[in-house]
C-alpha cells in the first residue's frame, strides 16, 4: 500500500472519545498522530459500515492545564484494529493541540510515557457536533 501521508507522524497512546455522524459512540486509543490526520486503534464501528465523519474528543494535560480538544475528521481507512482519518475544520485550540503533541513527541518512540499524561473523561452530551460535523463539510 503506497503511503499518502504529507508530514511526519510521531507514536502518542492517548484515549480518545469517538462520535460517528450516525450516533454510534465509544473509546479508542489515538496511537499517532500527525499534522493532517490520526489513527486510533479501536474495536466501534459505525452502524453503517462505511467511512464517514467522526468527531474525536482528546483531553490532554498542556502546559496551561487539562484541556479537551474537539478533532472534527473523515474517515480515510479502517482495518480490524481500528481506523485512519484525515482531519477537517480544526479550531485555533485544536490545531495548537496538534502542533504541541508533534512538538512534544519523539517520533521514533512507540508510546510515550512522560511527555504527555492523558486523561480519559467521560464527555456528556456534546450537542455542537452536529454543527460541527456541518461546519466541517460533513453531512449531519
Amino acid at each position: 500500500m503506497m503511503e499518502h501521508r504529507l508530514g511526519r507522524r510521531v507514536a502518542i497512546g492517548i484515549p480518545v472519545h469517538i462520535d460517528f455522524q450516525d450516533g454510534t459512540s465509544g473509546w479508542g486509543l489515538a496511537t499517532d498522530i500527525g499534522r493532517g490526520g490520526l489513527h486510533v486503534r479501536t474495536v466501534v464501528r459505525p452502524l453503517r459500515d462505511r467511512n464517514g465523519c467522526v468527531d474525536l474528543h482528546m483531553t490532554l494535560a498542556l502546559p496551561g492545564g487539562q484541556r479537551t480538544v474537539l478533532l472534527p475528521a473523515a474517515v480515510v481507512h479502517r482495518g480490524p484494529r481500528g481506523f485512519g482519518v484525515m482531519f477537517r475544520g480544526l479550531d485555533q485550540g485544536a490545531e495548537e493541540a496538534v502542533a504541541w503533541l508533534l512538538e512534544t513527541h519523539d517520533p521514533a518512540a512507540r508510546f510515550p510515557s512522560t511527555t504527555v499524561r492523558s486523561v480519559p473523561i467521560p464527555i456528556p452530551g456534546y450537542a455542537r457536533a452536529a454543527s460541527t460535523r456541518r461546519r466541517a463539510g460533513c453531512a449531519a
